[in-house]
């Protein structure tokens, strides 16, 4: 979702307007599905991959291959 300079600007528009409208949480993955598939098929070249699960940080190669998919799964945004 960050792919162009049009992206970016939707994402900081997106981020100014949660903070006017007072959204004092927010969090975010900025890593590429590509990427988090790859840790997948070899976790040991990935050891230092870290993602947002729910209200934590884990190591993405620590998670169970369910809890990774589903990672990838919120990643894949096709746009705004």
């Amino acid at each position: 979702m960050v792919a162009t300079d049009r992206d970016i600007n939707n994402l900081v528009s997106f981020l100014r307007t949660s903070e006017e409208l007072g959204v004092y949480h927010i969090q975010l993955n900025i890593v590429s599905s590509e990427v988090l598939r790859k840790a997948m098929k070899e976790p040991d070249k990935h050891r230092d991959l870290q993602v947002r699960v729910a209200s934590y940080c884990a190591y993405f190669v620590d998670l169970t291959k369910e809890q990774q998919l589903d990672i990838i799964n919120r990643s894949e945004q096709k746009g705004w």
